[in-house]
């Protein structure tokens, strides 16, 4: 095409290209959830919220794979998710303890959750600059759906289980730093890419699924909670390991998984 590189560049990315409706659909659908749980925070509907949340979690983890499948994928859908995850895991999960616990603390309130919304945009940022579509084992640092799972396990524990008490307000801005902290360290989470589904596995590990199964229909709210806090720890521990030689490091990808 002939003319200057300002005009190639504005044909490159010119809307009439198009994007790819699949994938794209699952992000709007992360981002309509995201922003509908901080309309039910403010309305003081906190388990809702949560649910919201859970789903944008899902519909987060389906766009990718859904875009790899249709070989979909491309740079705006790559972009397009990660402020999808912003909205859905970085600021809802914000307002949420924000409007739950946080707004009682005059000033260090805000800023805690402030501090949770910049750390989220930094571990977006930081995956959106660095390659991660190799195979590796590990995550850089602790995923932004993971640290908007740590905040929903908090509300669903206070709601669901100790309806009432106070400790979990205390707990609460603790966490927030705790989990933005977590979000920009170069502390090691699993990343489960390697796990293949199609291979033989012991049975015992077969009887385990089923019970965790078993106990996600009769408490899902205690099941959510605890596989949340499994994960967020499961960081710090493996990161122990590795200093006591007992674990040997292997690659790490540097954000979260490449969407479509």
């Amino acid at each position: 095409m002939d003319g200057s590189p300002m005009q190639k560049w504005r044909y490159k990315f010119s809307i009439r290209r198009g994007v790819y409706l699949l994938p794209s659909l699952f992000t709007l659908a992360n981002m309509l959830c995201g922003f509908y749980a901080i309309v039910l925070a403010y309305r003081d509907r906190y388990l809702d919220a949560c649910i919201a949340l859970v789903i944008a979690g899902l519909a987060d983890g389906l766009d990718g794979r859904i875009a790899r499948l249709t070989n979909t994928t491309s740079e705006f859908g790559v972009e397009f998710d990660s402020l999808a995850d912003l909205l859905s895991f970085c600021m809802a999960p914000a307002f949420l303890l924000y409007f739950r616990w946080l707004e009682d603390l005059p000033k260090i309130g805000w800023v805690c959750a402030f501090v949770f919304v910049a750390c989220g945009a930094i571990r977006l940022a930081r995956f959106n600059a660095y390659d991660s579509t190799s195979d590796t084992a590990y995550f850089n640092g602790l995923p932004t759906p993971a640290a908007a799972a740590g905040a929903i396990s908090l509300v669903l524990l206070e709601e669901s289980i100790f309806p009432g008490a106070t400790h979990a307000g205390v707990v609460a801005p603790w966490s927030c730093l705790v989990l933005a902290f977590l979000m920009v360290s170069n502390i090691r989470y699993p990343s489960f890419k390697g796990l293949k589904w199609g291979g033989r596995v012991p049975a015992r590990l077969l009887i385990a699924i089923v019970f965790l199964i078993f106990i996600f229909i009769s408490k899902p709210d205690v099941a959510i909670s605890s596989f949340c806090f499994v994960y967020v720890l499961s960081g710090p521990v493996i990161q122990l390991l590795i200093m006591a030689g007992i674990r040997k490091p292997r690659p790490v990808a540097s954000g979260e998984e490449a969407h479509s």
